[in-house]
């Protein structure tokens, strides 16, 4: 990588940032990107769902990582014939192989994954008032769980608010805070 810069004249992208369309916030990596944790931050903090990854190497457990640590789905396309979709669990929902080189699959991205802490009673209550038109599923072995809506018009960013779930990068900014105020790591600058 740093020889693709350095000799080929290649610039790195100051400053990236996810798109709003139509279905939902689309962010892009490539190749290498995959390595570095702070920009799946910047994309998470930016409240991307889909995160289409081109590259040459297919990355592997990266991609589950990225899409389970970040919540977002993840399309990826590379040289390899074997390529997956993720969507915001890690949960494979299309594959290619050398069979069948190409691949579709349906992904709902009015999908929120949070923390449980502080926020199961909200979600309980959501549950509730909003029962057969959401689902919450346990996602335990991360102490997360994910809010999908069926219901057309009824956002799960809307839900979020109107329960004031605490949203993931907002519960790690609190405990990164708690953590240096008893002499733990400072908090990063993501502005």
């Amino acid at each position: 990588m740093a020889e693709e810069i350095l000799d080929g004249g290649i610039s790195p992208g100051s400053r990236p940032c996810s798109f709003a369309c139509d279905f939902g916030r689309v962010g892009a990596a490539i190749c290498f990107d995959i390595n570095y944790a702070e920009l799946g931050e910047l994309y998470w903090r930016q409240n991307t769902e889909l995160l289409l990854f081109c590259s040459a190497f297919p990355a592997g457990r990266l991609l589950d990582h990225w899409a389970v640590r970040y919540g977002f789905a993840v399309a990826g396309s590379t040289w390899y014939p074997k390529n997956r979709i993720l969507d915001c669990t890690g949960a494979v929902v299309g594959r290619t192989s050398d069979i069948l080189p190409y691949t579709t699959a349906v992904l709902n991205l009015n999908r929120r994954v949070v923390h449980m802490d502080g926020n199961l009673d909200k979600i309980d209550r959501m549950r509730t008032k909003y029962s057969g038109d959401i689902l919450v599923e346990d996602m335990r072995d991360e102490a997360t769980c994910v809010i999908t809506s069926f219901k057309p018009g009824l956002e799960v960013a809307d839900l979020i608010r109107e329960f004031g779930v605490e949203l993931l990068p907002d519960y790690f900014d609190r405990c990164r805070l708690v953590r240096q105020e008893l002499g733990g790591m400072s908090l990063p600058q993501w502005n």
